[in-house]
């Protein structure tokens, strides 16, 4: 049997080795993403003081990461902003905007508000 990765196609005369492969991807995978969650959030209880709210409830993509980037620029180092959204694309991409840019992201969550789940955040920049 002869298996090549490292960049390369995934070659295997039977197909037990590209599952094995596939299960120890999807292993890392999953402790990748449980690292980068711990890194990017703390408690749920913050104490820190709001300096500005962005409520996006109602817009979607790309508008609440757009607004969000347009705030952190007119924002004080060590400013708090508290974001509301609708969408859920946002679960993903705030985060990502925050690994990216270099800011912590102090409080992810789903709420319920009025019947409906409002996507809370908290955003520090750095």
């Amino acid at each position: 049997m002869h298996l090549k990765t490292c960049g390369n196609l995934l070659q295997s005369v039977d197909g037990f080795q590209a599952i094995a492969v596939s299960a120890v991807y999807v292993k890392i995978s999953a402790l990748f993403c449980n690292a980068m969650r711990e890194r990017m959030t703390l408690p749920e209880q913050s104490t820190h003081q709001i300096s500005k709210q962005l409520d996006t409830r109602g817009l979607r993509c790309p508008e609440p990461v757009m607004m969000l980037h347009q705030a952190i620029r007119k924002s004080a180092q060590g400013d708090v902003i508290e974001v509301l959204a609708t969408d859920p694309s946002t679960s993903w991409d705030i985060p990502k905007f925050c690994m990216h840019l270099g800011h912590a992201l102090l409080i992810q969550e789903e709420r319920e508000f009025e019947g409906q789940p409002i996507y809370y955040y908290q955003v520090q920049k750095q």
